[in-house]
């Protein structure tokens, strides 16, 4: 008599939308907020070569915002944000006119990547793919359904006809 041994593994994959995100003004984004959106996650860094996109940024922002969310997360992680939390919120908010919500300053990248970013950065946990960030600026795109659909370079423009095809595109659960 043979035993065979089934060895079952599950893998426990997460929704975007269970994660609370500090703000830069001290308040919480709750991403539960935005169920049946699209959300646009931007690792962005003032000191970027790609700096100037902020303000194209908030008018994609401004354009879709009924169907997506922009949100921000300024990083350090390649030595291009040298601005404190308050400063930060200060220039989004007075000089650049920013309405998107924005994340405290964390890392994207390594152990200490802010706990999105170790969500995106894991098939396991978010079911798509395991999203690396190697620069500022890198666009992220989740459906309305939660799922990442799209990873766009640093170089991509918020609106780059490449970029307004896929936030205005349906995807399918």
């Amino acid at each position: 008599m043979h035993i065979k041994l089934l060895i079952c593994y599950f893998i426990q994959i997460t929704s975007i939308y269970s994660f609370d995100v500090q703000t830069i003004n001290k308040g919480t984004i709750h991403l539960s907020d935005y169920t049946n959106k699209k959300i646009l996650l931007v690792n962005i860094a003032t000191g970027s070569e790609y700096a100037n996109q902020l303000q194209s940024l908030e008018q994609l922002y401004q354009t879709y915002k009924d169907s997506l969310v922009v949100i921000a997360f300024p990083s350090n992680s390649f030595g291009n944000e040298n601005h404190s939390d308050s400063e930060l919120n200060r220039i989004m908010t007075d000089s650049l006119g920013i309405h998107f919500p924005i994340a405290s300053i964390s890392d994207v990248f390594g152990a200490n990547a802010h706990p999105i970013y170790q969500w995106l950065s894991d098939t396991a946990e978010n079911g798509s793919m395991n999203v690396i960030v190697h620069g500022d600026f890198r666009k992220i795109l989740i459906s309305n359904t939660g799922k990442i659909v799209g990873l766009f370079r640093d170089e991509v423009a918020p609106l780059d006809s490449v970029m307004i095809n896929a936030v205005t595109h349906s995807f399918q659960p």
